[in-house]
């Protein structure tokens, strides 16, 4: 060993500075791998907190990167929500124009159909005698009356209605503005339905009264025509009367 010392150092004479020979040092295998090994861990561990250290920023502009990108999303989700309310307001907006035009439509329909109930019924109780013509008229007023007390009747359920569909549209639209996406859909749909079917059941009554109102008409009609007949047969009458009275009353009485 102390020959093979010998020989190392004769022959790095021209490279290191020659070192006394009492102060050579002799390492053995296992001392120079545990010395390679404390100095490559020294070397892992600065690499280590360097990786650490770069993996810090990383990790910091990630969480501003998604900080932003949340941001971003929540103006999203802002400008949607916006969207969705104007879509709403929208589709009140239409659906309130339609239900104004089926009132006025149905308005027309019915005022027509008064309308024409009293034409047919003016007709038939047209008479030629002055009699019926007195009955006819006296009849006709009472129509009228009655027809006047009608119109102020629907007027006022109709104002009813519009009131109270007015009311509960508001009061849907109101209750469809504060629920969510899914479920808020679904509510709407059900107020919807619960409002075109009070509406329907007010249509219904409506239709309704009107086919009592021609049928009571269609009624009175009928005993027109028979107060017209009992006129009629009572002018008969006493036509024949007077006549028989002629019959029986001497010439003489009429050419003095």
């Amino acid at each position: 060993m102390a020959r093979s010392t010998s020989g190392l150092s004769v022959n790095s004479l021209s490279a290191q500075p020659v070192i006394p020979l009492g102060q050579t040092t002799v390492l053995t295998s296992d001392e120079l791998d545990r010395i390679r090994k404390t100095l490559l861990h020294t070397d892992a561990k600065t690499q280590g907190q360097n990786l650490q250290s770069e993996d810090d920023r990383l990790r910091d502009k990630l969480r501003d990167m998604s900080r932003t990108r949340m941001e971003g999303w929540n103006n999203t989700l802002e400008a949607r929500r916006r969207q969705k309310e104007a879509e709403r307001m929208a589709k009140s907006e239409e659906y309130e124009q339609k239900r104004r035009i089926q009132d006025r439509e149905e308005a027309e329909f019915q005022a027509a159909e008064r309308k024409k109930c009293i034409q047919r019924a003016t007709a038939l109780l047209y008479e030629n005698t002055e009699r019926v013509k007195t009955f006819g008229s006296k009849l006709y007023l009472s129509d009228v009356m009655k027809e006047r007390e009608l119109q102020i009747e629907i007027k006022s359920k109709i104002k009813e209605r519009k009131i109270a569909e007015e009311k509960l549209w508001h009061e849907r639209t109101i209750e469809a503005v504060k629920i969510g996406d899914e479920e808020e859909e679904k509510k709407k749909k059900e107020a919807l339905d619960r409002a075109l079917h009070a509406k329907q059941v007010q249509l219904d009554q409506l239709e309704d009264f009107r086919v009592r109102y021609v049928s009571q008409k269609l009624e009175e009609r009928r005993e027109g025509e028979l107060i017209k007949q009992r006129v009629e047969a009572h002018i008969l009458e006493e036509k024949q009367k007077e006549q028989e009275r002629r019959k029986v009353i001497p010439n003489w009485i009429f050419t003095s």
